[in-house]
């Protein structure tokens, strides 16, 4: 669904799915983060992204993420 640019689509699959069925599954969430960050809702995927780092301290990718949503913050600020 987020090839096809629905992302209010996928962040509700995407919600539902990991409320009812993965409520701790790493990817999906990671997941739900990418349609936020696509839609344009850089703060839900900033916060997303945090919250998932306090679970998972190491992964690189989840860092890599949270630098994403911030440069486009400050981006929209110029």
């Amino acid at each position: 669904m987020i090839g096809l640019k629905q992302y209010e689509l996928s962040i509700n699959l995407y919600q539902k799915v990991i409320e009812k069925f993965r409520p701790n599954d790493l990817k999906m969430e990671m997941f739900l983060a990418k349609a936020f960050y696509r839609k344009g809702d850089y703060e839900a995927s900033k916060n997303l992204t945090i919250k998932l780092l306090a679970k998972h301290p190491n992964s690189i990718q989840l860092k890599y993420n949270l630098a994403l949503c911030l440069y486009q913050q400050a981006d929209q600020l110029f």
